[in-house]
C-alpha cells in the first residue's frame, strides 16, 4: 500500500500467489485481498486521518480458502455491506 502524493510505501501485505482482488472494507481499516487460488484474506490497515492510527496494523484479521468438493477455486468478484442500524458486516 503506497502513499500516492509522497510515493512512499506503507504497508506491505503478501500472498504466495497472484493477487486478484484488493477492496478496502469501508467504514472500518481493512483490507480485503483474494489470490488466484481462493484464499481470502482481510488485514488492519493504517486509518486514514483524523483518527489514531491502529496498533495492529498489518495484522492479518482472517483467512478464508474458497473450496469446491475439495478443489481451490479462484475468488473473481467480491463486495461487502455494512448495515450502520444492525453493526452487522456481510461479505458477498
Amino acid at each position: 500500500m503506497w502513499d500516492y502524493e509522497r510515493v512512499i510505501l506503507l504497508d506491505e501485505f503478501k500472498h504466495k500467489l497472484e493477487v486478484q482482488i484488493v477492496q478496502f472494507i469501508k467504514p472500518f481499516p481493512l483490507l480485503l485481498t483474494s489470490d488466484s487460488v481462493g484464499t481470502v484474506r482481510i488485514w488492519v490497515v493504517r486509518a486514514p486521518p483524523p483518527f489514531k492510527p491502529h496498533i495492529c496494523h498489518k495484522q492479518l484479521v482472517t483467512k478464508l480458502d474458497n473450496m469446491s468438493i475439495e478443489k481451490e477455486v479462484p475468488v473473481t468478484a467480491i463486495d461487502t455491506h455494512y448495515d450502520e442500524n444492525t453493526g452487522q458486516l456481510l461479505l458477498l
